[in-house]
């Protein structure tokens, strides 16, 4: 594993399933960036399937981001690519520096309600970066708090794994709920991390997270009835006009009663 690799992916500003692609090269890679895992195996760390991988890497190639030289055996059959991560400077400019790697950082975490307060001192730095987890994939994807980056999804996956999916996003959203009701004053990952070690005791029961559950089926619900609706517009004036001319003429053209025309 390359830190300086692990550095530049981490600084970089890039979609989730893009950086969880780069991230697991970094984990290969030497310090000059080079590496050389199979598809499959860049597949299983990120939990995305091979064509997705892929795409991506095909992505992060046009983007400068990658260079992909193929690679052949003795008999001329195609083994994994060499790949090498160009390391140029780029992503999010306002991100705040990595962390040195002496420094010790204090987080003290409010558990949920029930548990005695936590204080756990950690050296989580980017500069001592933790490999990609290693998890069960061909679940739903999970759908974590809008508050999260990119590295704190990646941590998260790594607190929930061993969970069924539907667990991991009950979870998930208990967190969501009281990250926006400001119930969670310290570490956001600890809180999960407690919530986790709940679940896989048998003893988590979602509670708030119930309504960030029923509130995202709600807005699936009325996307769906978004797209089936016929889409509507306002006319014209001159529109308005045809159409009630069109109306007058057939008028003109039904056949008259005896009354009218006695009348006429």
């Amino acid at each position: 594993m390359s830190i300086a690799a692990m550095n530049w992916v981490w600084s970089l500003r890039l979609r989730p399933s893009v950086k969880f692609v780069l991230l697991a090269l970094a984990d290969a890679a030497d310090d000059n960036g080079v590496c050389w895992p199979s598809v499959a195996t860049i597949a299983n760390k990120t939990c995305l399937e091979d064509r997705s991988v892929q795409r991506i890497l095909s992505k992060v190639k046009m983007d400068g981001l990658l260079e992909i030289e193929r690679r052949y055996k003795n008999d001329g059959a195609p083994t994994s690519n060499r790949y090498r991560l160009t390391m140029k400077t780029g992503g999010d400019k306002t991100s705040p520096p990595p962390i040195p790697a002496d420094s010790q950082v204090v987080v003290t975490e409010s558990p949920p309600p029930g548990d005695a307060s936590v204080t756990q001192t950690t050296n989580e730095s980017s500069v001592n970066p933790q490999p990609l987890p290693s998890v069960s994939c061909g679940g739903p994807e999970l759908i974590f708090p809008k508050q999260f980056s990119g590295r704190e999804m990646v941590l998260a996956t790594q607190h929930l794994s061993g969970l069924p999916p539907e667990l991991a996003q009950e979870v998930l959203d208990e967190l969501a709920a009281r990250m926006n009701a400001g119930a969670v004053r310290g570490s956001p990952l600890g809180y999960l991390r407690t919530l986790a070690s709940r679940a896989k005791e048998g003893a988590f029961s979602p509670e708030a997270g119930v309504q960030v559950a029923a509130a995202r089926e709600r807005e699936r619900e009325q996307s769906l009835a978004r797209q089936t609706q016929p889409v509507s517009r306002i006319l014209t004036e001159q529109e308005r006009k045809d159409r009630i001319g069109d109306l007058y003429r057939i008028m003109a053209r039904q056949p008259k009663t005896r009354q009218e025309s006695q009348n006429g």
